[in-house]
């Protein structure tokens, strides 16, 4: 099962002061299945704040509103560096899509990172934002947060959210296509992985996420483990 997030800041879901050790990293991978129930607003999805910076977030996965399309950022409060990529929004709403992003530091430009959806490399548009060469990822012990936006608590998901992963590592375009297929099966280099209802981490990890307010269980997308999605809605290519 998934749990719908319902556009209600008093219901969310966090993991309270872990580190998942990216501090001064150059990679990362996130991903999720997400379902929108609508699309038109600023919704938090996934973000890793960092302790008292006035909103700074080693990273964070999000639907802007006011350009109507998922955003991937990371950031650097020491560096004010805060590169950004985007894709055009989920279409349409009420379907579910495997978002996943996978940055490696290499060019310090728009090649650096890579959006897929349904495992399928999608063309992004890229805001700098200050992003230099000496740009490193910057973690502490803070807040994992699902489903809102982290310190102020504002910006909350209207979705519904599954199977969260975080890896250390940039995902290739083979093991973005395999985490689509089937959701745990990446387990190289993955830091957080949530399958979000239950909440108990299936990483190294270890523990669990505490659920604030009411997240109402739904269905989350059918899986046949031979390895194809049944219920997303998009046309699936097979090769062969």
């Amino acid at each position: 099962m998934a749990r719908l997030f319902d556009n209600n800041v008093a219901n969310y879901m966090n993991r309270a002061t872990v580190n998942l050790g990216l501090n001064g990293g150059l990679e990362l991978s996130v991903a999720m299945w997400v379902k929108p129930t609508t699309i038109g607003t600023d919704q938090r999805f996934l973000a890793k704040e960092i302790n008292g910076i006035g909103g700074w977030k080693t990273f964070g996965l999000e639907h802007q509103g006011s350009s109507s399309k998922i955003r991937f950022l990371l950031q650097n409060n020491t560096l004010a560096q805060q590169p950004q990529w985007f894709v055009e929004a989920i279409q349409p709403p009420r379907t579910w899509v495997r978002v996943l992003a996978a940055w490696k530091g290499v060019a310090f430009d728009s090649t650096d990172a890579v959006l897929y959806l349904n495992g399928t490399a999608t063309t992004t548009s890229f805001s700098a934002t200050g992003y230099t060469a000496a740009f490193v990822l910057q973690e502490d012990t803070s807040n994992l947060y699902y489903g809102i936006r982290p310190v102020t608590i504002t910006e909350p998901a209207n979705a519904a959210l599954a199977w969260v992963n975080v890896w250390n590592r940039q995902l290739t375009a083979a093991e973005a296509l395999a985490d689509y297929r089937r959701p745990n099966r990446v387990l190289a280099g993955l830091v957080s992985g949530v399958a979000i209802n239950p909440d108990t981490e299936y990483s190294t990890l270890g523990g669990s996420m505490t659920v604030t307010g009411t997240l109402a269980p739904v269905e989350e997308p059918e899986y046949d483990f031979n390895r194809r999605p049944q219920s997303i809605g998009w046309p699936i290519l097979v090769a062969g």
